[in-house]
């Protein structure tokens, strides 16, 4: 894993706070196996859409965080499209 791709989707995801668990001052890592997921992805597909990895985000975020995670698929296109501008640039 690409310590700098770890670090960007880090940086973007810590700021957005989908369940609000760094708001109510949960660890700074909370949400680093969430990430290496998206990280992994991000690496392992080369024809990567902001679209599929919204999805992909969604999925994640959903199966890790369960009722905690109340956000949109499109919010999660949102942030997709956030990630893919700033690791693949």
């Amino acid at each position: 894993m690409k310590p700098k791709t770890f670090t960007s989707i880090k940086t973007i995801i810590d700021q957005w706070d989908p369940a609000e668990l760094l708001a109510i001052h949960c660890p700074q890592d909370e949400y680093d196996s969430e990430i290496k997921k998206l990280t992994l992805y991000i690496q392992s597909n080369e024809s990567l859409n902001e679209k599929e990895f919204g999805k992909y985000i969604y999925k994640i975020l959903t199966e890790y965080l369960g009722n905690q995670f109340q956000e949109t698929e499109e919010r999660c296109l949102e942030i997709s499209k956030k990630i893919l501008e700033k690791v693949c640039k």
